[in-house]
């Protein structure tokens, strides 16, 4: 007789769990995960590696050492230092992208995987623990980490921008900037969570569950440039890769001048509303895909 039937067949207690269990379950894989040295340099060091190079930036900029073809371009466009801001939030939004596909793949992926490997999905699902409990607590925690790479970094370049700012009110001129930034990296976040896991449910091995994570991930920016550029000719498909999509929406929630702006193209021509349809198909799919590899688990009571 199993673990789950010999004990928990037996369990008389309340019905329903003392709240935050879900982030009780998150924590534990949280403290799980950091244990990996490449989880703690992607969620760590990338993100505070940026925020030195744009303090080493701020400074130079102040020393008046700044980039002289960026100091051209603002001048020609009558424009003040205040759109630095935006600017490099979105050469972070561009450069980070391969990275937050690897976390979630090395945080996400593995997650579910291995639980059904385990075989440990009706100890998880016997009472009081529920299903939303459990897909919320690992929600929770691939969320962290992501998190830590794109919601993080943003902020700190707010501070940083405040700090080697000497003009008064900046805080409150900068900070819509910040609230558009964070658009876009909290759209990431909730898309790369729900698909990372939405794949771990499929398969019983975590390496196959990176794979199938990576495979999905590039398989979409091919069929999305496929259908784009060969089939419809229609920017709306580059809705098909949620990459592209939260580029576009970077793209309109932080504008930058024309003259350092490589991405408005084809990718500016999708439209925005295509680019949240995207995300919500994405994100719906995989909860759904989720909800019902999840679903079919036995809860023992």
């Amino acid at each position: 007789m199993g673990v789950d039937r010999a004990s928990y067949r037996a369990w008389e207690g309340r019905a329903r769990p003392t709240r935050g269990v879900a982030f009780a379950i998150a924590g534990a894989m949280i403290r799980r995960l950091m244990r990996l040295k490449l989880v703690k340099i992607l969620s760590l060091s990338v993100p505070g590696g940026a925020c030195l190079l744009a303090g080493g930036f701020f400074l130079l900029w102040q020393q008046g050492k700044g980039a002289p073809w960026l100091e051209e371009v603002l001048a020609e466009g009558g424009l003040s230092r205040s759109v630095l801001l935006p600017i490099m939030n979105r050469f972070f939004q561009v450069s980070v992208g391969f990275f937050a596909i690897l976390l979630a793949a090395l945080t996400g992926a593995p997650l579910i995987a291995e639980d059904r490997r385990s075989g440990s999905l009706p100890l998880y699902f016997s009472r009081p623990i529920t299903h939303l409990d459990y897909v919320a607590g690992k929600m929770l925690t691939v969320g962290w980490f992501l998190s830590l790479l794109l919601i993080l970094p943003p902020v700190l370049l707010y501070l940083l921008e405040l700090g080697f700012s000497s003009e008064e009110g900046v805080a409150v001129a900068q900070f819509p900037v910040l609230l558009r930034s964070l658009v876009p990296s909290v759209a990431l976040v909730v898309v790369l969570s729900a698909m990372s896991l939405g794949v771990s449910s499929l398969t019983k091995k975590s390496s196959h569950a990176v794979l199938l994570f990576f495979g999905l991930c590039i398989g979409a920016g091919i069929a999305s440039e496929i259908l784009v550029r060969e089939v419809f000719e229609n920017p709306s498909f580059y809705a098909v890769s949620p990459f592209r999509s939260v580029r576009r929406i970077a793209i309109e929630m932080l504008p930058i001048p024309r003259q350092l702006d490589r991405e408005v193209g084809v990718l500016g021509e999708m439209p925005f509303s295509a680019a949240w349809t995207g995300l919500a198909l994405w994100t719906g799919g995989s909860l759904a895909l989720l909800a019902l590899r999840i679903r079919r688990v036995e809860v023992v009571t």
